[in-house]
């Protein structure tokens, strides 16, 4: 809070820039994702999702070559390409904006357990906002996370913002800043921490 937005973001981008691993000579990985596999906006198996498709097509090409040179005016380098079955246009930029947006669609919706309605919008608190799943989780859900990740950084390095709704405290372990067990915990699960305030006050 003492350093300006500015200042901050300066700092980032050069660290970003000092950790490009692919260089121009490098073809960038390329995925095919079939809009078929989607049929009428409704996602009939999870494996399905844009999400799936690109997890299973990306899961062997190392992080490394994900890393490339922030987004500086003009047509920028992405992570990967993108092809759509039956479409002879790929690797631009609607095409790669299109497929973030789908993914973060599907990943606050039901299709998905990687994310989780925050418990607290029962009681219109924190309505419409996400965490992720406290759950036990699969080995395959595991890399799904993992991929998640991947995708966070990708979309910095991308300059495009993705639209997901999750709560502070997603982005307060994502830093490493601590969590403030009242003000983290009511705002994701109100119910828990109002039993947990009574178990304090029994004598």
């Amino acid at each position: 809070g003492l350093i300006f937005y500015d200042t901050k973001v300066t700092v980032m981008n050069r660290v970003l820039n000092a950790t490009v691993q692919r260089t121009a000579d490098h073809a960038a990985p390329e995925i095919t994702l079939d809009p078929l596999e989607i049929v009428g906006g409704e996602i009939c198996s999870s494996e399905n999702s844009y999400f799936c498709q690109a997890a299973r097509q990306l899961a062997c090409v190392p992080s490394s070559q994900l890393c490339v040179k922030l987004a500086s005016g003009g047509d920028p380098t992405y992570a990967f390409n993108i092809r759509f079955t039956g479409e002879e246009v790929h690797g631009t930029s609607g095409s790669f904006r299109h497929f973030l947006w789908k993914v973060c669609k599907e990943l606050q919706s039901s299709s998905l357990s990687l994310l989780l309605l925050c418990p607290s919008s029962a009681v219109n608190k924190n309505k419409g906002k996400y965490i992720l799943t406290p759950s036990p989780i699969t080995y395959a859900e595991e890399q799904l996370f993992h991929f998640f990740g991947q995708l966070l950084g990708i979309a910095i390095r991308a300059d495009v913002p993705l639209p997901l709704d999750l709560l502070p405290s997603f982005w307060k372990t994502l830093v490493g800043e601590p969590l403030d067990p009242d003000v983290d915990l009511q705002e994701a699960d109100i119910l828990t921490y109002n039993y947990v305030k009574k178990f304090e006050n029994v004598s």
